[in-house]
C-alpha cells in the first residue's frame, strides 16, 4: 500500500484508504467473531498502516456486511458511529 501510496502522490492525486473488517465474515464462520470484532478489526488496520508510515489523505471507514450490527448511538461502545469517532480521533490528523 505504501508503495501505491507513494505512486499517486508522485502523479500529485490524492490516496485514499479504504478500512472495513475483512476478516469479519470467516471470524463469524468460525465462531470466533463478536460485537467488538469490528471496532477492533478497523482500529487494527489502523495501527497497522500507521506502523508502515502510512498518511493517507483521506480515511474511508465502510462496511459491506452485517456488522457491525449497530450504527448508533456514538456512545455505545461496539456500534458503527463510535468506531469511525474512535478511528477519526487516533490517525486521521487535522490540516491547519
Amino acid at each position: 500500500m505504501k508503495k501505491l501510496e507513494r505512486y499517486c502522490r508522485s502523479k500529485k492525486l490524492p490516496f485514499s484508504m479504504i478500512y472495513w473488517a475483512s476478516g469479519q465474515p470467516l471470524l463469524k464462520k468460525m465462531g470466533l467473531a463478536d460485537q467488538s470484532t469490528w471496532y477492533i478489526s478497523i482500529m487494527h488496520q489502523g495501527y497497522a498502516y500507521a506502523m508502515a508510515q502510512g498518511t493517507p489523505d483521506q480515511y474511508v471507514i465502510e462496511s459491506w456486511i452485517d456488522a457491525p450490527s449497530h450504527s448508533v448511538p456514538e456512545t455505545d461502545p461496539w456500534t458503527f458511529t463510535r468506531s469511525v469517532l474512535d478511528f477519526s480521533r487516533k490517525f486521521a490528523k487535522r490540516q491547519p
